[in-house]
C-alpha cells in the first residue's frame, strides 16, 4: 500500500533467487527500512546459490528457515538474519540435528 513517501507491505509473498519469504513493514523514502521477512524452508544449498557463495573444501546439506530484519537507510541497511534448521544439517560427513547461531 502507497501512502505518500511510504510503501508498506503486508504479508507480500516474494523471491529472492531460490528462497521465498513472507515480507511485513515499510519503506519510506524519507526514513529508511523497516522490514521483516520469514522464510520458508529451504535447502542450504538454495540458499549458498542465492547469496552467491560456495562453501570451500566441504560438501553442506539440509534445510533450514529462517527471520530476517532490514533496518536503516538506503546507502547502509543493518541486516539481521536468524537461521535454524528444520532437519539434519550435514556438514561434510558429520550430522547435526540442532544448528542455531549465536
Amino acid at each position: 500500500m502507497f501512502k505518500g513517501r511510504r510503501i508498506k507491505f503486508d504479508e507480500v509473498t516474494t523471491n529472492f533467487g531460490e528462497v521465498t519469504g513472507i515480507v511485513k513493514g515499510n519503506i519510506d523514502l524519507d526514513e529508511g527500512l523497516n522490514l521483516t521477512a520469514n522464510t520458508q524452508v529451504t535447502s542450504i544449498k538454495d540458499v549458498f546459490k542465492t547469496i552467491k557463495q560456495d562453501p570451500k573444501n566441504m560438501s553442506v546439506s539440509g534445510k533450514v528457515e529462517g527471520d530476517l530484519k532490514v533496518i536503516g537507510g538506503f546507502k547502509n541497511p543493518q541486516v539481521f538474519i536468524s537461521l535454524k534448521n528444520k532437519d539434519k544439517i550435514r556438514i561434510d560427513r558429520v550430522d547435526f540435528s540442532n544448528v542455531k547461531q549465536i
